[in-house]
């Protein structure tokens, strides 16, 4: 984490704590377990190495994600779905 070359053994990531959920695509994210929601890796139309807490104009306690290519998809504890990302890749 934090390192731009490849590294081939496990790296624990002190900045994400009580982690409930991962995703896994070109970049990676995670929720915790207040429903934050972090990303990180190669970004969308950009590149950051460390956990990049997201916010949203109002609390929607995320407990799911899916990642793809520059986008991703979130699901909230009420089942509805939100999205970010470059629209013509999802």
């Amino acid at each position: 984490m934090g390192h731009i070359e490849n590294r081939f053994v496990f790296e624990q990531i002190p900045e994400l704590v009580n982690i409930l959920h991962v995703g896994a695509g070109s970049h990676s994210a995670a929720i915790d377990c207040e429903g934050r929601f972090f990303r990180w890796g190669k970004g969308v139309k950009g590149s950051y190495l460390a956990p990049l807490k997201i916010a949203s104009p109002r609390p929607i306690f995320i407990d799911h994600v899916s990642t793809g290519k520059d986008f991703g998809i979130v699901k909230n504890r009420n089942g509805e779905l939100f999205t970010y990302g470059i629209n013509a890749e999802g």
